[in-house]
């Protein structure tokens, strides 16, 4: 059963996006770095510096959803990074702003090679536990299987998605990283994601 558990694990890792966090250090005096390349589903966090400190999107993709907020050392932001592109942005420290760009690729995924045009998307990721699931290009005749795993390849969470917008909430579980899979009918649709 362990083996078993393990081939899921590894064939889970080989078909994922894998979602990596880029931070971006905002100071008194620049940011750092000040060019990202990213892939689709990655999150910038955006680290204070000391200063009075906010980040805005200038040009991003039209898929983007642009942002605009203060940082500072209390509330970690982030932003996902959701389709190719190139995003602009300006990093307001002060009297002074530094400009960066987020360089943004989507690979081929499981559903682009095996000819399925689904997207799964989980945001915040990472989050404390909370996620919101957005399922696109699968018509929902019928609920979609989803499971959830642990590093460990063991299932912690199975459900069965009735909406193609879903709440998920894995609060209960520890901080670490974890991969949901969904299956409906031929597609089969999986992404890592991370409770911090």
């Amino acid at each position: 059963m362990k083996k078993f558990y393990t081939l899921i694990l590894i064939g889970l890792f080989s078909l994922s996006v894998n979602a990596t966090v880029h931070t971006i250090n905002v100071f008194c005096t620049g940011i750092a770095p000040s060019t990202i390349t990213a892939v689709c589903g990655d999150s910038i966090k955006w680290a204070w510096g000391g200063c009075s400190d906010s980040s805005r999107s200038t040009v991003i993709p039209l898929c983007g959803t642009p942002w605009s907020f203060a940082i500072n050392s209390i509330t970690p932001k982030y932003t996902v990074v959701n389709c190719a592109g190139t995003w602009n942005f300006k990093c307001y420290c002060n009297t002074s702003y530094f400009t960066g760009t987020i360089t943004v690729t989507c690979p081929l995924g499981i559903a682009q090679r095996t000819g399925i045009t689904s997207i799964l998307d989980v945001f915040p990721n990472p989050s404390n536990g909370k996620f919101k699931l957005v399922v696109q290009g699968l018509q929902l005749s019928d609920p979609i299987n989803m499971e959830i795993y642990n590093l460990q390849g063991k299932k912690i969470y199975q459900s069965l998605i009735t909406n193609l917008k879903s709440e998920i909430d894995l609060q209960n579980q520890a901080v670490g990283i974890y991969f949901i899979k969904l299956q409906a009918e031929e597609a089969v649709l999986t992404k890592k994601i991370i409770i911090q």
